[in-house]
């Protein structure tokens, strides 16, 4: 299954650094780390899997906050906004250069 964002022409600052291919052999690393078999049938794609989740979950790097937070709800006037307050949230912080 490929990823929502690989046939999306995103910007990805970090490409230059690290090619796929190495993130992905960097995650068959984690594996041999915790023990296991890269290699064997229910993990020859976690690699692969892996880095289709980091993609999606960082895209936002590459997305202008001000575009983004530009849009507005005018065109949905008769819904109601729910929130869910039991939802857990993550945030990751990375140093800019």
């Amino acid at each position: 299954m490929d990823s929502a964002f690989e046939n999306k022409n995103i910007k990805n600052s970090h490409r230059n650094k690290v090619s796929r291919k190495d993130a992905e052999k960097a995650v068959e690393v984690l594996i041999k780390w915790a023990g296991d078999d890269p290699t064997r049938e229910g993990l020859k794609e976690t690699p692969k899997r892996v880095i289709n989740a980091f993609e999606e979950f960082f895209s936002g790097y590459n997305e202008s906050a001000d575009e983004v937070l530009s849009k507005t709800f005018d065109d949905v006037a008769g819904y109601v906004m729910k929130l869910n307050m039991s939802l857990e949230v993550f945030v990751v912080l990375s140093e800019t250069n």
